[in-house]
Parts: structure tokens; sequence; C-alpha cells
């Protein structure tokens, strides 16, 4: 009786055990299912989300490099128009400065064209002759036509449309244009009889005069044009066309601007040949 007992208890131990084992594995397998299933799930997801990402990336990338490049021509553009903008403008500034350097230049000419003829007498008589001829009204016709002109409109507007042109014109050719109207007139005026007087020694010797010849001649310049019997017009013309020829083709041809550019002041450019001609001359017959 008692090994039956115990084949039975021994039988019953290892269907336990069997059962046991077998709950474990089959926990272990569904353990191991899920635990793949998982994984799998979420590895899916992951790169589901990793590929959704990466395109929303490209996209924007896309979209960035294309905004970008609509900014970068946007820039271009701008710089282009800017760019134009300052060539258009710098040309126009350059053609108000010819503008105004041939408006002066053939104001000098006119004044000089209007008054010189009817003051001229001056250049060919020596002081006393010129003071007793304008004391005795010889040359009042002359000085009256001379004022005639100065009051015209013509004349006036010369000088205003030199004037107008200022801020386009450096101070030294300015300053030339303003002497020789200013001294051209004034010569007028005080050669007029009622004006002369015998305390008066010549016109030169004028303080208003002499205070405009200071702001053209240096001092060797000026002792020069003093001590002249005849001629003072003549050197007055010559010294100051000479000195606004020069302080033109240095205004008009500057360091970035080609020599062709006195192709738009022909007067002055015909002027500048002569002069060259005439310096060459000089030089040649030295």
């Amino acid at each position: 009786m008692y090994p039956n007992n115990n084949s039975f208890a021994l039988s019953i131990s290892i269907t336990v055990i069997t059962s046991t084992c077998l709950i474990a594995i089959f926990f272990w397998l569904v353990k191991s299912w899920v635990k793949t299933r998982l994984l799998n799930d979420i590895s899916f997801e992951s790169n589901k989300q990793l590929e959704e990402y990466k395109s929303k990336l490209s996209n924007e990338r896309e979209r960035g490099i294309s905004e970008f490049n609509s900014l970068f021509e946007q820039h271009q553009s701008t710089l282009g128009i800017f760019s134009d903008s300052f060539f258009i403008g710098q040309k126009l500034a350059h053609q108000r400065r010819l503008d105004a350097i041939d408006e002066a230049w053939k104001g000098i000419c006119a004044i000089k064209l209007a008054l010189d003829p009817h003051i001229f007498f001056v250049d060919y008589l020596t002081e006393g002759e010129v003071q007793e001829r304008c004391l005795k009204g010889k040359h009042r016709a002359d000085l009256e036509q001379a004022q005639y002109l100065m009051a015209e409109p013509d004349f006036g507007n010369t000088v205003k449309n030199v004037e107008n042109r200022r801020p386009f014109l450096n101070d030294s050719l300015w300053i030339l244009f303003y002497l020789h109207y200013s001294i051209k007139c004034r010569i007028v005026f005080i050669l007029n009889p009622t004006f002369i007087s015998k305390h008066q020694k010549n016109w030169k010797s004028d303080p208003g005069i002499k205070q405009l010849l200071v702001h053209l001649f240096d001092k060797k310049e000026l002792d020069e044009f003093l001590q002249k019997e005849v001629g003072a017009i003549q050197f007055l013309n010559s010294t100051i066309e000479v000195k606004f020829l020069k302080e033109a083709r240095n205004f008009i041809s500057g360091k970035g601007v080609k020599g062709e550019i006195l192709d738009a002041v022909p007067e002055i450019k015909e002027a500048l040949q002569k002069m060259d001609i005439e310096k060459n001359r000089s030089e040649h017959n030295l």
C-alpha cells in the first residue's frame, strides 16, 4: 500500500513541475512575442515619424531655399536699381558741371565782346591821355553805350545764367567769372566824366578795382599789371582767360574722367587748343 502512495505522489509532483515549466515557457513565449510586437510597433512608429520629420524638414528646406533665392533676387534687383540710379545721378551731376562751366566761359566771352570795344581806348593811351580825354568827355559816347549795354536784359541774363549755375562751379572758376564781370563794370563806371577827377591818376588806382585785382593776380602779376602804361585791358583779359581755361581743364578732366569729355564743351576745347598752340609756339621760339 505505501509504495503505491509514493508513486502517486511522485506522479503528482512530476505533473505539477511539468505544468509549472510549461506555464513558465508559455509566459516567456507570450512575453517575448509581446516584447517583439511592441518593439516592432515602436520601431514602425519611430520610422514613420522620422520619415514624416525628414519630409517636413525637406519641405522647409526647399521653401527656405526658395525664399532665400527670392530675397537674393530682390536684393540684386534693388542693388541694380541703386547702381543705375547712382550712375544716372553721377552722369546728370557731371553734365550740370559741364553746362555750368560752358555757361561761365560764354559769359566771360559775352562780357568781353559787349564792353571791351567801348573801353579799349585805355589800352593804347597813356594814363594822362585817358584822364584828359575822359574829363573832356571825348569818350562819352563809348562809355554811355557801355552803360546802356550793361542795363540791357541780355547782359543781365548772361550774368544771371552763370549765377544760377553757381552750385555746380568750383570756387576758382566762379571767382574768375565774377572778377571779370566786376572789374569791367567798375572800369565803365569810374571812367564816366561825372566820376573821374583830377585827383585820380588812373583807373587802375581805384580802390574798388585794386581790391578785386588782389584776388586775381599774385604779387608779381599785380606789380606787372599796375606798371603797364598800355595794354592793361589785354593783359587782364589774357590772365583771366588762361586761368579760367586751366581751371576748367583740371575740373573737367579730373581723376576718373576721360579727356574726351571736353567734346561736350566745344568752345572751351577750342580755346584750350589755341592756348596750347600759343604755349608750344612760345616754347619753340625760346
